[in-house]
């Protein structure tokens, strides 16, 4: 009777060592998958530090656009003024010049009478010859 119950205790050792076995492989399992989502975390972590820095970068440029628009906009307001005051020089010069349009017809209109006055008044003179 020793004999099998040394057979049955040698029977139960080596179903509990088969359990045992299946659940090292399990724990060999599990930590290879925890091992897994650490890589899975290690690699988010990079991404959102690799993001981070990119929001860091997209806010320079943010601020660098922001002083290039600062700029753009004062140097479009001098231009607006410039050509405000060039419109208003347009305007003064056109109407000089239509008073010297003026101005220079009515000398023309006037030599042209002193031209005709003079042909009439030189038509009645006694030609000399």
């Amino acid at each position: 009777m020793s004999e099998e119950l040394l057979k049955g205790i040698l029977d139960e050792l080596k179903g509990v060592n088969s359990r045992f076995d299946n659940l090292e492989k399990r724990f060999d399992n599990l930590e290879n998958r925890f091992d897994s989502l650490e890589n899975r975390f290690d690699n988010l972590e990079l991404k959102v530090d690799n993001l981070d820095n990119g929001q860091t970068v997209i806010k320079n440029d943010i601020q660098d656009l922001k002083s290039v628009t600062e700029r753009i906009e004062k140097r479009q307001t001098m231009i607006l003024d410039e050509v405000g005051g060039l419109m208003e020089f347009r305007s003064e010069a056109n109407g000089k010049l239509d008073n010297i349009r003026d101005n220079i017809d009515f000398i023309d209109h006037r030599r042209n009478e002193t031209d005709k006055e003079l042909f009439l008044i030189k038509k009645k003179l006694p030609q000399t010859k």
